[in-house]
């Protein structure tokens, strides 16, 4: 290997190190963001909770974890007979590089049953 194909390597790795420490903490956050709202299914009184309440739960539980890329606005809720629907759609930019910015998409659906 030469000097100028190793130096090409370096310069080539370092990049990549540069996107996945700034794309990382994109999908950590939204690991978190995710499980904040899955964690709704253990508490029992759910389905008497108004669509408030339920935003302050998350809320304060997104302030704990200290989220910052998605507020309650970026989360529909849809309740009927037997399930609660929450889909939380939102995307995040971030800068990597001079003029390069990433962009990542998340909507996700979750169903939460609700006991009697």
């Amino acid at each position: 290997m030469t000097l100028i194909s190793f130096l090409l390597l370096l310069g080539f790795l370092g990049l990549c190190a540069v996107v996945v420490v700034r794309v990382a903490p994109i999908y950590f956050e939204h690991y978190m963001i995710r499980s904040t709202l899955q964690s709704l299914e253990s508490d029992r009184d759910l389905g008497n909770k108004s669509r408030e309440e339920i935003f302050d739960l998350l809320r304060r539980r997104w302030e704990i974890n200290n989220v910052e890329d998605v507020t309650t606005g970026n989360v529909k809720l849809e309740r009927d007979d037997k399930n609660l629907k929450l889909r939380l759609q939102y995307d995040v930019v971030r800068h990597v590089l001079g003029n390069l910015d990433v962009v990542a998409r998340f909507d996700d659906l979750v169903v939460i049953e609700l006991k009697p």
